[in-house]
């Protein structure tokens, strides 16, 4: 401790925070370039030139930001032009255009001046032109080099137009090529075929799309089992980043088929060990035991396919928060932004105690201007303040307690029918290689489909093995199969994926072409895996996924996918998984919101049950998990451990995730979860300065003819680092419907490693050293936490936190080295906030500050703790004791004070 440092005392109040506005001398925004045909604007700026700059990001390298901003008054028409000039850069410069927080164009390289046209929706509207790794720049006599211009911004209150749908020459309309009301009828686009949806009501069995269905304008509802958009010629359109759809459009997943699962207590021949059996139903109601989970209600996009979906309400704010606190009673809600919300629009409130179930829903009434008029009364109270607190190094950390508010309606839907209700089997879709999948403004209620593998409401799915027929087709690989002459050899290509895969690069016996060829060819194998796994340029942004009966979005094989200021509410399984195999890296996650979190403790619920599938009365089996890998901590009934969900869960460290918030998880989940399948699957390389990869396990004990066991036979590079930041998890349930303390004192880890806000296990390659500062969590938040603020272990770091009212501890450590600690945090027993003071005179003993080793760690574990102040914690800071830990175990202590 330091006791020459004077106490620091909390600061609260009830804020908006500050918009900090630096002008730019060289950048003069003058009144021609910010014209105004009939419309108000405000200017958020101190001198008038509506200017922000130089925002800098994480990460190895600078990122500069310049943002110009302007309000109007909608509804209304947004025009300007922009233009981008850059040369050969890493990263390449870009310019964003975001209303009301959600970006609805981008331009990425050097362009030519382009205009843009939009409609604000009614209200007070914020635009926001963003430029990155590039400024803003007026200069006319600018010949080359970095510079970003916009120019004849001009917006007309009250008047909306919107461009012209442009629809290819040759385009036919279905009225004229197909039944509306058909209901047992499957139609097919064929490849040639570009069609454009003008019935107001269609109903059919099935829809093959393998050239184009365009939607106009105007309002829809397409009922169908499935949809498929299969072929490079296929696309499925609704909207375009151009010209987005205003009109209400729906699509209703209506299959009567589903599975369900059944537990097996006992195999019916001895000496099996417990299973289970997957039931498919058909639509008459008939029963059929196999050992796939079906493809009912689904929308899939594969084979180089295009989806394509932009509504006009990617420009309604996705989620705010409170500007004051709500009471139970209240009808209306104050928020801290425009929003461009309307009446009849549904939204989510976010608990802000210790309950994550007192998360409610609301059908907006009316609105005026900050505040809106709800259909009933809030039920819960809810804190609308920010309270500060001084950290060690005199720093002021803000520990944001404001509800969040999120919208939940869109004016383009994807949903499962209402009897998807009565067993959780709602729409699933899947993104496969090679496509591309680009989602702004939709609504996906009534999806995913619980205790199913791979059945989620929004699905990158690109694993390795899935993407071998689209590597053999290629011409180049076919050239290389010619020159293989190597042992194993079939007389033909092979015809199932898993074998591809195994003559490809993982034959155990070395019997592969990835050994047998030389290094040019290794290379070139290696560049293809990597290939059909990059999804840059898919996204999904200003969407929400609601009523889910398994996951919101999951990113499974892939690299490259935006995952973008969405909305996940009332989710049953992990809500945003960025990881969900291990060999995704550069994936992006930013700005995400998942609310009210279910956590999965029934096993029949479970997608990933460890039991082996099989049918009864036959000797077919499958594996539970379709990885085939083992589970890494045995103690979890779930491969992808579904009995501790967490609202943000992956396998894999190198992704981004900035600015995300988990407010609510149920029943022992957590809010951010960062599992362990890592482990293994990796090494440093000090050489070339990354980790290389495989997709497989190196569990020696795994009988399994489709995985390597020896990694370096195959490697794959992930260049990508970890990026975590300014992340916030908060009401992290233990027990819902009474605030509970949790297990007792004892080793919870593993299996009970649960009810945290922040849990990250040790990645460490076989043998490896860890990369240099790979694993540091940086300006994090969490409060009303049930159980532990922060888990971290070997190696990692977190540097700059402020953790509050947690009932046990606020940061835990483990580990057997001396490179994990903490920094320039404020760690907080009981917050101001009235939702989270506690009664008992003993409630403070309950919990500690920092508590390191757990009683599990070596002898040699000296974490630290740097530059902190600890308030509110009667125990204080918790020195080293226990098991496996005496005198020499000491803690880096530097700059600490206690506050009580």
């Amino acid at each position: 401790m330091n006791p020459g440092k004077s106490p620091v005392a909390p600061q609260h109040r009830n804020v908006t925070p500050l918009r900090i506005v630096l002008p730019m001398a060289s950048l003069l925004l003058a009144g021609c370039i910010f014209g105004s045909s009939g419309g108000s604007s405000s200017n958020d700026s101190d001198d008038g030139s509506g200017t922000a700059s130089s925002s800098l990001g994480q990460g190895d390298a600078e990122m500069i930001t310049d943002v110009i901003t302007r309000t109007f008054e909608g509804p209304g028409t947004l025009r300007f032009s922009w233009r981008l000039d850059a040369d050969d850069a890493d990263p390449s410069p870009n310019m964003a255009v975001h209303v009301n927080g959600s970006e609805v164009s981008r331009v990425e390289g050097s362009s030519d001046w382009q205009t843009r046209t939009f409609v604000v929706p009614e209200g007070e509207a914020e635009i926001e032109w963003h430029s990155e790794h590039v400024r803003w720049d007026d200069s006319e006599d600018r010949a080359q080099g970095h510079y970003a211009r916009l120019n004849e911004v001009e917006f007309s209150a009250g008047v909306v137009e919107r461009p012209a749908q442009v629809f290819p020459s040759g385009a036919r309309y279905w009225s004229e090529l197909y039944p509306s009301d058909a209901p047992n009828q499957d139609i097919m686009i064929g490849p040639n075929q570009v069609v454009i949806m003008d019935e107001p009501e269609v109903s059919i069995r099935s829809l093959m799309i393998h050239g184009q269905l365009l939607f106009q304008d105007q309002d829809a509802h397409l009922e169908t089992h499935w949809i498929h958009v299969h072929g490079s010629n296929a696309k499925l359109e609704l909207g375009t980043r151009e010209r987005p759809l205003a009109s209400d459009i729906r699509i209703t997943f209506n299959d009567p088929r589903r599975v369900y699962r059944e537990l097996l207590e006992e195999d019916e021949d001895a000496g099996l060990p417990r299973g289970q059996a997957l039931w498919h139903v058909d639509a008459d109601g008939e029963r059929e035991a196999r050992t796939d989970f079906g493809n009912y209600k689904t929308l899939m996009v594969m084979g180089g396919g295009t989806l394509s979906v932009y509504s006009e309400s990617a420009m309604k704010r996705t989620w705010t928060q409170l500007d004051e606190p709500a009471e139970p009673g209240d009808t209306s809600l104050l928020l801290t932004s425009s929003t461009g919300w309307q009446p009849g629009d549904r939204i989510a409130l976010a608990p802000t105690g210790f309950i994550a179930t007192e998360a409610e829903d609301f059908t907006i009434e009316s609105v005026q201007g900050r505040r809106i008029y709800l259909d009933r009364a809030v039920t819960y109270p809810r804190s609308g303040h920010v309270e500060y607190y001084r950290d060690g190094s005199d720093e002021l950390r803000e520990l944001d307690l404001r509800a969040e508010v999120a919208l939940l309606s869109r004016n383009i839907v994807f949903e499962g029918d209402d009897s998807s209700v009565d067993h959780n089997y709602g729409v699933h879709t899947m993104y496969m290689y090679p496509s591309t999948v680009n989602i702004s403004g939709l609504e996906l209620r009534h999806c995913g489909q619980q205790g199913s593998q791979g059945r989620y409401c929004s699905h990158w799915h690109r694993p390795y093995v899935d993407n071998m027929e689209a590597i053999y087709a290629r011409a180049e690989f076919k050239a290389m199969w010619d020159r293989y002459e190597g042992p194993g050899k079939p007389d033909e290509m092979p015809s199932t994926n898993v074998e591809r895969w195994r003559l490809y690069t993982v034959n155990n016996n070395g019997r592969n072409m990835y050994v047998q060829l030389g290094e040019d060819d290794r290379q070139q194998m290696d560049q293809w895996l990597i290939d059909s796994i990059d999804a840059t340029g898919d996204y999904i942004r200003n969407s929400s996924v609601h009523s889910s009966f398994q996951r919101a979005v999951n990113l499974h094989g892939t690299t490259g996918v935006v995952v973008d200021n969405n909305v996940g509410y009332d989710i049953s399984n992990h809500a945003f998984v960025f990881a969900e195999d291990g060999t995704e890296f550069g994936n992006t996650l930013s700005r995400n919101l998942a609310m009210l979190v279910h956590n999965v403790l029934d096993p029949e619920k479970t997608a990933f049950l460890r039991r082996q599938i099989r049918v009864p009365g036959t000797d077919q089996r499958a594996s539970p998990c379709f990885e085939r890998r083992a589970v890494t901590i045995p103690q979890t009934s779930s491969c992808q451990e579904e009995d501790k969900v967490g609202a943000f869960w992956g396998e894999n460290p190198f992704n981004t995730l900035r600015g995300n918030v988990a407010a609510g998880v149920t029943e022992r989940g957590t809010g951010f979860f960062n599992s362990a399948a890592f482990v293994g699957r990796a090494r440093w390389d000090d050489e070339r300065g990354l980790y290389r990869m495989y997709s497989g396990n190196s569990n020696q004990n795994q009988a399994s003819a489709m995985w390597p066991r020896d990694w370096e036979d195959w490697e794959i590079v992930a260049p990508a680092p970890m990026i975590f930041e300014d992340n916030r998890a908060h009401t992290i349930s233990w027990v819902d419907g009474e605030v509970a303390r949790g297990p007792a004192d004892g080793n919870i880890y593993p299996p009970q490693t649960r009810g945290m806000g922040f849990f990250f296990r040790g990645f460490r390659g076989d043998g490896a050293a860890i990369g240099p500062g790979d694993f540091v969590l940086r300006n994090i938040q969490a409060y009303g936490l049930q159980d532990h603020g922060v888990w971290i272990e070997n190696d990692q770091i977190v540097d700059g936190c402020v953790i509050a009212s947690s009932y046990k501890r606020a940061i835990v450590l483990t580990g057997s080295n001396d490179n994990s600690g903490v920094r320039n945090c404020a760690l907080v027993g009981d917050a101001e906030s009235p939702q989270l003071q506690r009664s008992g005179n003993d409630v403070r003993n309950m919990f500690y500050a920092f508590a390191p080793n757990y009683g599990r760690s070596s002898d040699s574990f000296h974490p630290f703790i740097h530059d902190t102040v600890i308030y509110n914690h009667a125990g204080g800071l918790l020195t080293p004791s226990g098991p496996g830990m005496n005198e020499d175990s000491l803690m880096d202590v530097r700059n600490v004070d206690v506050v009580e």
